[in-house]
């Protein structure tokens, strides 16, 4: 963190630092956030598009791939012209691809607008960066709890889903689980990291995702499925 002889410089020093940790955040939410919320729309750009599932989901993929691929390009970027430019860089990046992306016509448009417009936004206002920027402002421990706070925004916008039931209604769902349900284990977890209770025998299934839900792909040879399985 940069030093500063008197006390009025050191505060200021502390909120400027506290307002980069911020803004890192945000912008880490911000980019990772629009991009995993990618597969809350996947139904609906099936539909929309009359395009395989598997076409339509390689557009994240194609994604997430930029993102981390550019990541070495991003921090050449922060060395060469500064964290304002890059992040600059980056927003226009972002807000231009899912405007052009609002007025795709064709599949492929998606995968320049969303795959590689959204993807190398995601690379110029994620973690390479952050790391750099966090890093001049904070030492020691309290660098390892800055990028602890940067590296929690990930998360967020990964938690809706879409499903759809056999009605063939669109159904949003997510992945939060309620803090009531855990107050019977929280003791557990606290202490252990699980429930303290002998681990479950693994069956050996294998499941995979279909339009109807979910089904038993195939059974792990000598596992306790399969020994029930020819049992049965």
């Amino acid at each position: 963190m940069p030093e500063d002889g008197s006390g009025n410089g050191a505060a200021r020093t502390a909120r400027t630092a506290a307002l980069i940790l911020v803004l890192c955040f945000l912008l880490n939410a911000l980019s990772r956030g629009i991009g995993e919320s990618f597969t809350t729309f996947l139904l609906v750009l099936t539909e929309e598009f009359r395009a395989d599932r598997a076409d339509v989901a390689a557009i994240y993929s194609l994604q997430m791939l930029l993102a981390g691929c550019a990541a070495p390009l991003a921090g050449y970027c922060f060395d060469r012209f500064g964290p304002l430019r890059l992040y600059i860089g980056g927003l226009v990046l972002l807000i231009g691809g899912l405007l052009a992306a609002s007025f795709a016509g064709q599949l492929w448009q998606l995968y320049l607008f969303i795959g590689i417009g959204v993807g190398s936004a995601a690379a110029s206002l994620g973690n390479a960066p952050h790391s750099a920027l966090v890093a001049r402002w904070f030492a020691g421990a309290q660098l390892s709890r800055a990028m602890s706070v940067v590296y929690a925004a990930v998360g967020i916008g990964s938690l809706v889903l879409q499903h759809r039931d056999k009605r063939g209604r669109r159904l949003d769902l997510n992945m939060c689980v309620p803090v009531a349900l855990l107050h019977p284990i929280m003791g557990d977890l606290l202490s252990f990291g699980r429930v303290n209770k002998p681990a479950r025998p693994w069956l050996g299934l294998y499941a995979a995702d279909q339009e109807e839900g979910i089904v038993v792909a195939s059974v792990a040879a000598r596992a306790r499925g399969q020994r029930h399985r020819r049992a049965g």
